[in-house]
Parts: structure tokens; sequence; C-alpha cells
């Protein structure tokens, strides 16, 4: 239980900086199957 303040206490903006991390994972994340999905498709295309 005390953990979690403690870390969340270190740094304010830390939740921040981790939501946005974590956003930042899954933009790249569906950027690559996107673009594994397009080079599937011309793939299939040719």
């Amino acid at each position: 239980m005390n953990r979690r303040s403690t870390t969340n206490s270190c740094l304010p903006s830390d939740r921040a900086s981790a939501l946005l991390l974590a956003f930042n994972c899954v933009t790249v994340q569906h950027i690559c199957q996107v673009a594994i999905v397009n080079e599937a498709t011309m793939a299939r295309l040719r």
C-alpha cells in the first residue's frame, strides 16, 4: 500500500509521462501493424 504513495510522490508528472509513454508505444505498434498489413496487401497485388 505504501509503495504506490512513495513512487507517486517522487514526481508529480510521473503518471502523465507514463501515460504518454504507453500511448506512444501503442501508437508505434499500431503504425507497425498498419505497415505490415500494407506490405502484405501490396505483395498480394503484385
